[in-house]
């Protein structure tokens, strides 16, 4: 039973992590405002779902809270550095190309 409640938190966590790289793949190319908005806005949108999905969890099923909030926890700050890495790769990428097309004008 320990394990089933790992791995329902790491899959919350993962559909958390899923999320949050779709919507900076959409938002990246978009205006700075509502790049902050959809990044920020959906930070909210998608913390308020874990919230959601783990008390009904908790509430529905047996799954011990330490096995599921280990899980849950553990993945989200794996998927949170990678988040901060493909936000920074992305930016990289993105003033390099800016100087680029300034260097060949």
């Amino acid at each position: 039973m320990m394990w089933e409640g790992v791995i329902a938190g790491v899959a919350v966590a993962s559909l958390n992590g899923l999320a949050a790289w779709m919507l900076i793949r959409w938002a990246f190319d978009r205006d700075s405002q509502l790049f902050v908005l959809a990044v920020l806005g959906g930070m909210g949108v998608r913390m308020a779902l874990v919230v959601v999905v783990s008390v009904g969890v908790f509430k529905f099923t047996q799954l011990p809270a330490g096995a599921y909030l280990s899980g849950l926890i553990v993945a989200f700050l794996v998927f949170q550095v990678l988040e901060i890495a493909l936000l920074l790769r992305r930016r990289a990428g993105a003033k390099r190309a800016i100087a680029e097309s300034k260097q060949g004008k």
